[in-house]
């Protein structure tokens, strides 16, 4: 048994020197200070020496003020702790709770992940982050840029231009050094275009003249009115004997 516990602490002391050893070199401070392009292909999966804890005992989510936009409009997005998630299952070093110190993020073709990140994100408090060119794609990550203690993020994030489908963010967080969830999912968000505008069609009304009937000149009388005159006079005249 103390054999065990001595195997045990003796990993526990290598752990600790190479997370300093990192420190030292620059990559664990440089992290504290955003993540770097080297964790854009696969966000930080690895965070030092201690790889990502299972997404679904993240405490933090992503949310948004809407669920739906068209494509010539920004979906503000907010990192903060799920309701009613205070506590995670996997404890080390300094936290606390309810509170992240980094963090990384990007949006996704829901449909097609594996292409890169798409749109890029506009807005962010310059004291809780910072954009990333991931993939060479300006503004296309966001990002912390310190180690503090954060309740919540706030930032924006606008669709490519002409573009339409579903929309999946992925976030990674960090709450101290050696705990990292990496990829965390979001809802889907649908990005429409815009709607198109309608144009009513009067229909052209069609006026119908009815055929005019002019009436006889009163000068002219029609043949039958001329017989009944003459059979009229006719009767009238004396006959001569």
């Amino acid at each position: 048994m103390e054999r065990n516990q001595l195997k045990n602490r003796a990993v526990f002391v290598v752990a600790v020197v190479a997370v300093m050893a990192t420190w030292a070199m620059g990559g664990v401070d440089a992290d504290s200070h955003g993540a770097p392009l080297s964790s854009c292909q696969d966000m930080g999966a690895i965070h030092a020496v201690f790889p990502s804890q299972p997404v679904e005992t993240c405490p933090f989510g992503i949310t948004f003020d809407q669920m739906e936009i068209t494509n010539d409009e920004s979906l503000t997005v907010t990192l903060s702790l799920k309701p009613g998630f205070l506590d995670t299952e996997v404890k080390r070093g300094p936290e606390i709770p309810g509170y992240f110190t980094g963090y990384l993020l990007m949006a996704f073709d829901a449909d097609n992940e594996t292409a890169g990140p798409i749109g890029y994100f506009t807005e962010v408090n310059p004291t809780k982050g910072q954009f990333l060119d991931c993939f060479d794609l300006i503004k296309s990550a966001v990002t912390h840029v310190n180690a503090n203690f954060k309740p919540t993020v706030e930032v924006v994030w606008t669709p490519p231009e002409d573009w339409e489908g579903s929309v999946i963010f992925r976030g990674s967080f960090t709450m101290n050094i050696a705990t990292i969830w990496a990829k965390v999912p979001s809802e889907i968000v649908h990005v429409t275009t815009e709607p198109a505008t309608t144009t009513t069609t009067t229909p052209a009304t069609t006026t119908v003249t009815e055929p005019t009937t002019t009436p006889a000149s009163a000068g002219h009388l029609s043949g039958s009115w001329v017989m009944t005159i003459f059979a009229i006079a006719l009767a009238s005249t004396p006959f001569l004997v």
